[in-house]
């Protein structure tokens, strides 16, 4: 759920808090999506549209309902992207931001709510600069000195959130070096911070160089770089953290949008999101146009599948559960599981999430819940646990959360093999036991 395709909302927040929102959750066409892109217009901090030509601090208020929103999409367990901009209009910009101080003072405002949601939230584009926070142009600030110090500030007051720029050009200055640097066996060694590094890509498939996101004005020292080198240097990134974006239209070289020329590219950038509702053109294209077919295994159960089903189930992680091999003494005191888990998905699970295993007596129906642990989206799981249970035969479960307790989890993963998650336990079943003591 943390990962697919979003849906796209419009927050503005004020000095009083809410301004309004466009809030289709619970209502209106977005109400069955699972994953949201919230797009915060903190426009009234900045002397640019306020009425007495201030700059303002972000106030209590606001930043109060910032937390309510991100509260709210944690009690109904929805994921969101979250995006701030200084674009009032969402629509039009013309250098709209504060001084650059107010804006970094800003960035650490918000992060000190947004470092209380990091199950919540699937990843923060660093936004703030340019038209729709997207750090490009009509801009005060467009140059690799105040990009690098909003992106440090943002990795710096938060810890176990991804920070999502907008282009590689910009991951590439913020470490000081340049594609070049690290063709062949050149390693790179991230640190925590740079280990939490990504991009969001608004321009995906729109031309060769998506709208310039590989090639990011002249000043760039990798600007006539390839498409595909900027790519093999991203992977170390995005196989860490979500990358996503909205696909542009290109109607130039329409061919690059079509599922048989875009999967490829989709796996190697380890793709975990997209806007639902951008481009239309394309995503209608998607829906109805174009089809998944796997040349080399026609028992694939997605051959004949719309292309946008097939990439909705593939971003991001999709567990496979293919063997689960139990191991216990004759005391029945202890249980071993080794699992065999193939991911299937473009993307890796980023965070790790709590183990526990269920254990469900067929006679009794008695529930045990045991701590089993975390689990790190590793293909071969070995899981152990302490067993204190009266004779029987058991239900084994899985259940793999990211918050709330053991007796109430949130924010569990369900396995992609059909029949196995059980929505009361919410677990997925993977086997039974015996004891006989």
């Amino acid at each position: 759920a943390d990962q697919g395709f979003y849906y796209p909302i419009i927050v503005r927040i004020g000095e009083n808090g809410k301004i309004s929102d466009q809030n289709y959750v619970t209502t209106g066409e977005g109400k069955d999506a699972q994953l949201y892109h919230l797009r915060i217009d903190i426009s009234q901090f900045s002397s640019h549209f306020r009425t007495d030509g201030q700059d303002k601090e972000l106030t209590t208020e606001a930043l109060d309902y910032l937390r309510e929103e991100l509260e709210y999409f944690r009690s109904i367990e929805k994921n969101v992207i979250v995006r701030f901009s200084y674009d009032s209009g969402m629509v039009t910009f013309d250098k709209g931001e504060p001084a650059f101080n107010i804006l970094l003072s800003h960035a650490r405002s918000v992060c000190s709510v947004l470092d209380d949601f990091s199950t919540t939230i699937t990843g923060l584009e660093a936004g703030f600069i340019g038209a729709y926070g997207e750090m490009g142009d009509k801009s005060n600030y467009t140059t690799a000195y105040y990009r690098n110090q909003l992106v440090d500030v943002l990795l710096s007051n938060t810890t176990d959130i991804s920070v999502l720029v907008r282009t590689p050009q910009m991951i590439y200055d913020y470490l000081g070096v340049t594609v070049e640097q690290f063709k062949g066996t050149q390693e790179l060694v991230l640190d925590e911070k740079s280990s939490r590094l990504s991009f969001f890509n608004d321009g995906f498939l729109g031309n060769w160089v998506d709208l310039d996101t590989y090639r990011f004005g002249s000043y760039a020292p990798s600007y006539s770089n390839s498409r595909e080198e900027h790519i093999e240097f991203m992977k170390r990134f995005t196989s860490l953290n979500p990358m996503g974006g909205e696909v542009a239209l290109n109607e130039a070289n329409p061919a690059l949008q079509h599922i048989d020329s875009c999967l490829g590219e989709m796996r190697n950038l380890h793709l975990s999101y997209l806007n639902t509702l951008w481009n239309d053109t394309v995503v209608s294209r998607w829906k109805n146009e174009q089809v998944y077919n796997n040349r080399d295994d026609s028992t694939d159960i997605y051959n004949g599948q719309t292309a946008y089903s097939y990439f909705e189930n593939h971003f991001g992680y999709r567990f496979v559960l293919r063997e689960a091999t139990f191991s216990y003494t004759n005391l029945y005191d202890r249980l071993t599981i080794d699992l065999d888990l193939d991911n299937v998905g473009f993307g890796n699970l980023n965070k790790e999430k709590k183990a526990a295993i269920i254990l469900v007596n067929n006679d009794t129906n008695s529930i045990s819940r045991i701590d089993a642990g975390v689990f790190a989206g590793k293909r071969d799981t070995s899981l152990s646990i302490n067993l204190d249970l009266d004779n029987g035969d058991y239900q084994v479960y899985l259940c793999l959360y990211g918050d709330g307790t053991i007796q109430k989890p949130e924010y569990t993963i369900q396995f992609a093999n059909s029949a196995l998650y059980n929505s009361s336990l919410r677990a997925n079943l993977i086997g039974g036991i015996k004891i006989e003591k």
